[in-house]
């Protein structure tokens, strides 16, 4: 006995996957922006560490815990604070960007393409900080051997 085929249809008037892959890759940029320049959490190397508030945006996203922005900000902001210190206003700006670009994409696509978005976020940051990461390292290990 076997299962009967599901077909899957997206939406009349929804965005495709396609169409909305670069948004998440400019989106990525800012939350990169952000963690590399404003974000100093507490050190390591695990991907809960190194991604700080935004993986914790991207879970809230993902589960749609919040659906208005001011509360999303305002817990994202909570999290930077506890971790890393006061958070700056240009810190509070690539947030809202960011934030207020997700929340357009999410009103435009199916839950199945939003949980396959947010994914790609996700490992798209976590790809830009780690080389972040990476060249600090390396530039700094270049100026201690010219020192010695």
């Amino acid at each position: 006995m076997s299962r009967p085929l599901v077909r899957i249809y997206e939406k009349i008037g929804e965005v495709k996957y396609s169409e909305v892959r670069n948004k998440i890759a400019n989106i990525a940029e800012i939350l990169a922006k952000y963690l590399n320049n404003y974000y100093r959490g507490p050190s390591g190397f695990s991907k809960h560490t190194i991604m700080g508030p935004v993986g914790k945006l991207i879970g809230v996203l993902e589960s749609e815990r919040f659906q208005d922005k001011d509360a999303l900000l305002g817990y994202i902001i909570n999290i930077h604070t506890n971790l890393s210190g006061p958070i700056s206003k240009e810190a509070v700006e690539l947030l809202e960007k960011a934030i207020n670009d997700l929340l357009e994409i999410r009103s435009q696509v199916s839950t199945r393409i939003w949980i396959r978005l947010l994914r790609e976020l996700d490992y798209a940051v976590y790809k830009h900080k780690m080389k972040y990461i990476v060249e600090r390292a390396a530039a700094k290990s270049k100026t201690t051997e010219k020192g010695e």
